[in-house]
């Protein structure tokens, strides 16, 4: 497997299609490549063991969306893309891609480009749709935000501000302790982190093995932001609440 070509791995894609013309294999696989950004004299000549790690993503890209489906599910796909792999994934979802897509995404321009409805989860237990995009909502909810205060006097009683004071300065006591904590769980994941990219390093030509390891990191990554996430917040609380 490492001896083979980009043009190998393509030709084998087209080869798994429930149609195609065994004359017109070669065009289409090549067609396929310059999809996914790759240059001719990488196509032809190169071997995956010399491909860059972006170019082996890009690769493992056109394997997976290259297989027909009516309802495509997205989980963070840009995380860990360069910027020619994303670029790739905006194209075949925006040009190529006929059916349903349900994307999850922290990336607000790949979601605005992509889809024109919106499931937003407020965190209350209900979840709504919303037609527009990221921005839009976001001003929507800006504008109702300000028409409540502008409507509605805040008058919050001396005995409820009172409690949450005091249930600020008992979290901003116990915050050092449990900062100490969060750091020590952060050094932990983030060794486990580096594992995960050495062995993506030396898995680079086995495609379904990076799948996997792609899960994996994918999954670590979004502990460890919600790790930090944590942090941050007793942080802040240790910056604003007095003693």
């Amino acid at each position: 497997m490492f001896d083979m070509t980009p043009l190998d791995v393509a030709i084998d894609i087209i080869s798994q299609r429930d149609h195609f013309k065994p004359e017109d294999i070669t065009t289409e696989a090549i067609k396929l490549l310059e999809r996914y950004a790759f240059e001719e004299h990488i196509i032809r000549t190169a071997r995956l063991s010399d491909l860059s790690g972006g170019e082996l993503r890009r690769l493992q890209l056109a394997s997976i969306l290259d297989k027909p489906c009516d309802l495509l599910i997205a989980d963070e796909p840009s995380n860990d893309l360069d910027l020619a792999t994303l670029q790739s994934l905006e194209r075949f979802l925006l040009n190529d891609f006929n059916g349903a897509l349900l994307l999850v995404s922290h990336d607000r321009a790949l979601v605005d480009a992509t889809c024109n409805s919106l499931l937003v989860l407020p965190g209350d237990g209900f979840v709504s749709q919303f037609s527009g995009s990221i921005d839009d909502y976001i001003q929507l909810m800006d504008s109702a935000d300000d028409e409540y205060l502008d409507n509605h006097q805040i008058c919050g009683s001396t005995q409820d501000s009172t409690e949450d004071m005091h249930k600020a300065r008992r979290r901003r006591h116990n915050a050092p302790r449990d900062i100490a904590k969060l750091e020590q769980q952060i050094e932990e994941r983030e060794l486990e982190l580096a594992k995960l990219d050495d062995d993506l390093q030396r898995r680079g030509a086995d495609l379904d093995a990076l799948q996997d390891l792609y899960d994996q990191r994918t999954q670590l990554q979004s502990h460890i932001d919600v790790l930090y996430a944590q942090w941050e917040e007793l942080e802040q609380l240790l910056a604003t609440v007095p003693e």
